[in-house]
C-alpha cells in the first residue's frame, strides 16, 4: 500500500487552473531564492504515488535539489505554508465567508484611521451581502458594530439605534432562533432512523411522530427564512418516506429544489447543497417511478460545472447511486454494464469524499444488477466488498447481502456447502440481533433446499416461501424489509421457469 503525505495529497487535489496559479503566485511574489519551493513543488506533482526516497533521489540529481533534501521536513512545510497561503488568495473572491470576512477586518482597518465615511460604507455594503445570503451570526455581529459606529460618531443618530438597529438585530435573532429549531428538528430524525436503526419499532415510530407535531411544523409559513424553509421540507421528506408515503415525499422533495430555484444567489453560492437537493429529488423520481422527470433532473445535475473537487466528488456519489437504479428499473442494461469501468474510477478518484453510506449503496446496487442477469460470479464479486466491510454504516444492507451470498453458492451449484454457510450466517444475525422473521425464514429455507427430493417439491418449496414472504410484506413492521424485493423476484422466476431480467421487466412496468 503506498504511503499517505498530506502534502502530497493537498498538491494532487488541486485543479490545473490552481496548479498555474501558485506557480506564477510563487514566481511574483517571491526572489530565486524561494525557487526550492517551486522545485519541491513540481517534482511532487509529478509523482503517481507518494515515495520518499525516490522523492529525495530525485531531488538529489541537481544542486538545488540536494539542500532541500537536506532539509526535506522543514522544505515540504514551507511549501505547505506558501501553497495554503496561494489558495486563499486564489478564492478570495469565490465564497460570501471570505468576502465577508475581509470586509469585516477592512472595516476595522477604518476605523482605526478614523475614516469614518469608508467605515460607514463598508459596513453597509457587508451587511447587504449577509442579509442577501442569510449569514445571520455575522449580520449580528455587523449590527453590533453599526450601532457602536453611531453612537460614537455623537450625532442625532442615537434615535436611529433605538429604532432600527436594535430593531433589525431583534429580527435577525429571531430569524436566527428559528432556523435553528428547525435544524434541530430535522438532525432529530435524521439521528434518530439512522442506519442501523430499527424503524419498525412503534416506541421509535411514536417518537418520530411526536417530532411532525411541533407546532413550527404546522405549515411552511412559520420557517422565516431560505435555510429554515429547506429545513422544514427536509424533515417531511424524511418522514413521509419513513411512513412509505413515496408521493408526500416526493413533493417535498421537489419544494426543496424550488426553493434553491427561486433564488439564483443562494443556488450559486451553495451549489454543492443544491445539487445535494437535486439528487435527493432524483431519488423521490425513482421511488416515484417519475422517470420523465428524473432523466432532466439528471442531466441538469451533471451539467452544472463544479467548484471544487469536493463537489465534483459529491455529484459523482449521488448521481451514480440514482443512475445505477435508473438504468436498473427501466431495464437497460446494457448501459449498467457500460458504466461500471467508470464507476469504479470513479469511487478511487473520490474515495476520500464518498460516505461509507454510498459507497456500500453503490456496491449494492451493482451486485443485484447482476443478481438479475443471473451472473452469480460477478454478483458474490459485489458481494464480497459488502461482506468484507467492517463499518456500522448501512446495517440492512450487510446483513441481507449475506443472505444474497447463500443463494449465489446455491446457484453456482455448492449445495455441498449449503448447511455450513447458512450456520454461519445464521450465528453472525443471531450476534447482531437482527434474526428478524425475514431472515430466519430464508436462512432456514435454504438450508433444506439443496437436499429438496425433486422438481414438484422444488417448486412447491420456493411457491410456499414465496406466499410466506408476502404474507409478511403486509405484517405490520416487516413492510420495509431490504431484500424482500429481491427474494420475490428471484423465487418468481424459479416458479416460472423464466430469467430474472424477464420477470423483473414485467414487474418493474
Amino acid at each position: 500500500m503506498a504511503a499517505k503525505d498530506d502534502l502530497f495529497q493537498l498538491i494532487k487535489s488541486l485543479e490545473k487552473n490552481e496548479k498555474r496559479y501558485f506557480t506564477m503566485y510563487t514566481s511574483r511574489n517571491f526572489s530565486d531564492g524561494e525557487s526550492n519551493t517551486l522545485l519541491l513543488f513540481n517534482e511532487l506533482d509529478r509523482m503517481e504515488e507518494y515515495d520518499e526516497e525516490k522523492l529525495k533521489k530525485k531531488l538529489s540529481a541537481s544542486k538545488a535539489g540536494k539542500s532541500i533534501v537536506k532539509y526535506l521536513s522543514a522544505e515540504k512545510k514551507a511549501l505547505h505554508t506558501m501553497l495554503m497561503r496561494a489558495m486563499r488568495n486564489y478564492h478570495a473572491e469565490k465564497t460570501v465567508d471570505v468576502q465577508l470576512h475581509e470586509l469585516l477586518m477592512d472595516e476595522q482597518y477604518y476605523h482605526g484611521k478614523s475614516l469614518y465615511d469608508l467605515q460607514a460604507k463598508t459596513l453597509y455594503r457587508a451587511k447587504k451581502l449577509a442579509e442577501q445570503y442569510e449569514k445571520f451570526p455575522v449580520l449580528l455581529t455587523l449590527l453590533q458594530r453599526e450601532a457602536k459606529m453611531l453612537i460614537e460618531r455623537k450625532t442625532k443618530d442615537y434615535d436611529e439605534v433605538r429604532s432600527r438597529v436594535h430593531s433589525e438585530e431583534s429580527h435577525t435573532i429571531e430569524k436566527l432562533m428559528n432556523e435553528f429549531q428547525f435544524r434541530v428538528l430535522k438532525y432529530d430524525l435524521f439521528i434518530d432512523t439512522r442506519a442501523g436503526v430499527d424503524i419498525r419499532k412503534e416506541e421509535l415510530q411514536k417518537k418520530i411522530d411526536e417530532k411532525i407535531a411541533h407546532p413550527l411544523m404546522k405549515s411552511e409559513s412559520n420557517a422565516l427564512s431560505f435555510h429554515a424553509q429547506k429545513h422544514y421540507n427536509s424533515v417531511y421528506r424524511a418522514y413521509y418516506r419513513l411512513k412509505s408515503d413515496m408521493n408526500k415525499s416526493w413533493e417535498h422533495s421537489k419544494r426543496i429544489v424550488e426553493l434553491y430555484e427561486a433564488n439564483s444567489l443562494i443556488k450559486d453560492e451553495f451549489s454543492t447543497e443544491y445539487k445535494i437537493a437535486l439528487a435527493n429529488y432524483l431519488g423521490a423520481c425513482h421511488l416515484t417511478k417519475k422517470y420523465d422527470e428524473f432523466e432532466g433532473t439528471l442531466i441538469k445535475m451533471k451539467s452544472i460545472p463544479p467548484k471544487s473537487l469536493d463537489e465534483e466528488g459529491e455529484v459523482f456519489q449521488d448521481a451514480t447511486l440514482y443512475e445505477l437504479l435508473y438504468y436498473l428499473n427501466t431495464g437497460k442494461y446494457v448501459d449498467a454494464l457500460k458504466a461500471i469501468p467508470e464507476i469504479e474510477k470513479g469511487m478511487k478518484l473520490f474515495e476520500a469524499k464518498i460516505n461509507k453510506g454510498s459507497e456500500l449503496v453503490i456496491y449494492y446496487n451493482i451486485t443485484v444488477l447482476y443478481f438479475i442477469l443471473e451472473d452469480w460470479k460477478g454478483a458474490m464479486h459485489w458481494a464480497n466488498k459488502i461482506i468484507e466491510d467492517k463499518s456500522d454504516s448501512r446495517k440492512d444492507l450487510q446483513h441481507f447481502v449475506r443472505i444474497l451470498h447463500l443463494i449465489f453458492h446455491y446457484e453456482m451449484g455448492k449445495g455441498d456447502m449449503m448447511e455450513y454457510l447458512t450456520r454461519s450466517v445464521y450465528r453472525y444475525l443471531e450476534k447482531e440481533e437482527k434474526l428478524m422473521s425475514f431472515e430466519r425464514m430464508m436462512i432456514l429455507f435454504l438450508k433444506k433446499l439443496p437436499f429438496a427430493m425433486g422438481e414438484k417439491e422444488r417448486i412447491e418449496s420456493f411457491t410456499k416461501l414465496k406466499e410466506d414472504i408476502e404474507k409478511l410484506k403486509n405484517t405490520h413492521g416487516e413492510r420495509s424489509k431490504t431484500g424482500m424485493e429481491e427474494m420475490l423476484l428471484w423465487l418468481k422466476s424459479k416458479i416460472e421457469n423464466c430469467k430474472m431480467e424477464k420477470v423483473f421487466n414485467e414487474v418493474s412496468k
